[in-house]
């Protein structure tokens, strides 16, 4: 039998957000699942910021309920943690956020893609046991 995953304190969970640069986003679009890989900010004020490469994700993400998902190991211990938000995401243009989402333009802002903004609803964290995957790896190594 399956150990099951042990929560995290909000703080600490908070803060491994905090600490992660890249991003699993998935939406559904026409009732599919569609899973995009975004670089990953969080402001101080818990807003998440993605920076978006798919044209694809790009069409569909504005207005839509979004689930981030990172995932990543404490090089200390070896234990495997994994931390979801969800919200809503934002378009933002060249000249700052749509709708409000945040007050001021997107600080790094590249030149390719597109940048959303999520104000998380929810955020929650745990560490993944050996006894729920044997092999599981870390979506970022050393993360």
């Amino acid at each position: 039998m399956h150990a099951p995953p042990v929560p995290l304190d909000p703080d600490q969970t908070v803060g491994l957000l905090h600490s992660s640069r890249l991003a699993r986003v998935a939406l559904t679009v026409d009732d599919e699942p569609l899973l995009v890989t975004a670089a990953v900010t969080v402001a101080p004020n818990g807003r998440m910021t993605l920076e978006v490469d798919d044209p694809e994700a790009c069409v569909h993400l504005g207005g839509r309920h979004v689930a981030i998902e990172v995932d990543g190991q404490f090089p200390s211990t070896g234990a495997r943690w994994s931390v979801t938000a969800r919200g809503t995401a934002v378009a933002c243009d060249a000249a700052g956020p749509t709708q409000g989402a945040i007050s001021a333009p997107v600080a790094g802002r590249r030149d390719s893609g597109q940048t959303f903004v999520v104000v998380p609803r929810d955020i929650i964290g745990h560490l993944v046991t050996r006894g729920v995957v044997e092999d599981w790896f870390a979506g970022v190594p050393a993360s």
